[in-house]
């Protein structure tokens, strides 16, 4: 057992450190953990805590946002109901005003549409008197030209008449002179 002790000894002997081995390696873990948190912790811990800030007001933001999103959403639903109404409203008025209007029109035209005719029948019923009055008019005309033409013709034709019955009656008249005298002559 001695052998033993002495040799797990020689084998503890090297893992013990000595004292200044110690205080040196605990000094230097101060000196680097002192380091490590002054340049590496601190700034690390700042950056986390920016980070951390960040992202908490980004969330804080979307939260935010999102709240008003739904607010916005339910506002352009609504105004699109109203807007949706309003133009029901004003399809319905514009169909109604348009159908009167319509309607007006029509009338007007119908009345319209009375008054030329009513004056085209004026003007064609006076159109129609003035061809009946120019008819009239030439059928006058020609009856007067053929009148005159059958009384000149007619007068001609009295005149060669009346010479031909001047004629035979101065013919008769002389006959009836010379038998009277013929028979004066015979009677005396």
């Amino acid at each position: 057992m001695v052998n033993l002790n002495q040799s797990l000894g020689d084998l503890f002997k090297g893992i013990i450190p000595n004292v200044y081995v110690l205080g040196a390696t605990i000094v230097s873990f101060l000196v680097l953990f002192l380091f490590i948190t002054y340049f590496v912790y601190r700034p690390l811990k700042k950056y986390i805590k920016k980070r951390k800030d960040f992202l908490q007001n980004h969330i804080d933001l979307t939260i935010k946002s999102n709240v008003e999103a739904e607010k916005l959403e339910k506002k352009s639903q609504q105004k699109l109901l109203e807007t949706k109404e309003f133009c029901i409203e004003l399809k319905e008025k514009s169909q109604i005003e348009a159908n009167k209007f319509l309607e007006d029109a029509k009338k007007t035209a119908i009345d319209n549409a009375r008054q030329l005719i009513n004056e085209g029948q004026k003007v064609l019923l006076e159109y129609e008197n003035e061809i009946k009055s120019k008819y009239y008019m030439n059928v006058i005309n020609v009856a007067v030209e053929i009148c005159q033409k059958y009384l000149e013709k007619q007068d001609k034709n009295n005149k060669i008449l009346q010479q031909s019955l001047i004629a035979d009656l101065e013919k008769e008249l002389r006959k009836r002179e010379n038998s009277s005298k013929k028979k004066d002559n015979f009677g005396k």
